[in-house]
């Protein structure tokens, strides 16, 4: 179902190729009757996030009334490339998920 995936394509330049990542993802809620359980993708190298909602009853009404929060992936050095790079992130369990946004870090 493409609408539980998400693609983001991204340059590295030269200098970043041969590096490895940190996603953290800017979280407000998600689904609190159960765990979301999100595949990440970097490059083909693939990790599993598991985001625990409840944070705020009613949050996806209202989203200012939510308590922000944040999780990280580390990926391995080797996994960032010069040029294009794809992150693919995928929901396989869950509902729903609000994140404000991802930082990417090169390590």
């Amino acid at each position: 179902d493409a609408a539980r995936v998400n693609m983001v394509n991204f340059q590295v330049d030269a200098a970043g190729d041969g590096a490895g990542a940190c996603v953290v993802f800017k979280l407000m809620d998600a689904d609190r009757m159960s765990a979301e359980s999100l595949n990440v993708e970097l490059n083909g190298t693939k990790r599993a996030l598991h985001v625990f909602g409840n944070r705020c009853k009613g949050s996806l009404d209202k989203p200012e009334k939510s308590t922000p929060f944040r999780q990280l992936i580390v990926f391995p050095k080797g996994t960032l490339k010069a040029g294009n790079n794809v992150l693919k992130i995928e929901s396989l369990v869950g509902s729903w998920i609000m994140y404000d946004g991802l930082e990417l870090h090169r390590l």
